[in-house]
């Protein structure tokens, strides 16, 4: 199937900020339950992401899809914008430290950064605001996105190294 998918590399940087806007506008609109988080996903996909074109707008961009993403949902400005461009900033140290094919290496580094989230989204929740929430939802949540991780990664490899021949 992926030999049959020839995009070049402007279509893959078009399509990639389509699905942005797709999740980031259904994400708003349709709460498909508590276990699946736009923000999460879409930080999959900005993580898992080979790089990109735009490479000195690229981070402005994030931070304009968070600004989008903030105002519809109702988050204070600033939220997603900051959660994208630290996945962003993980996948740069990733690149860095780690083979771009080296899927379990990025994986343990979204692991890290992913716990460094939830810790920091959750502690603060529960201790600034006094709200007592459910640690299940919130682990579920995460770990659905660790699952996700895997096949998210293997589709953006396999697209770089067809597109590479």
């Amino acid at each position: 199937m992926i030999n049959e998918i020839v995009i070049n590399k402007y279509s893959r940087e078009f399509f990639f900020h389509i699905l942005v806007l797709f999740i980031a506008s259904t994400g708003a609109f349709l709460k498909i339950s508590n276990f699946f988080d736009y923000i999460l996903i879409i930080s999959v996909l900005i993580f898992c992401r080979n790089r990109s074109l735009l490479s000195t707008y690229y981070p402005l961009i994030l931070f304009f899809w968070g600004f989008y993403s903030d105002l519809l949902i109702g988050y204070p400005l600033g939220y997603s914008g900051t959660i994208f461009l630290f996945f962003f900033l993980l996948k740069e140290v990733s690149y860095s430290l780690i083979d771009n094919e080296n899927i379990r290496g990025k994986f343990y580094i979204y692991t890290l950064g992913l716990f460094i989230l939830f810790l920091c989204e959750y502690l603060l929740i529960k201790l600034f605001f006094s709200i007592n929430l459910s640690l299940f939802i919130y682990l579920i949540k995460y770990v659905l996105m660790l699952v996700i991780f895997y096949p998210i990664s293997r589709i953006f490899i396999s697209f770089e190294s067809y597109n590479e021949k």
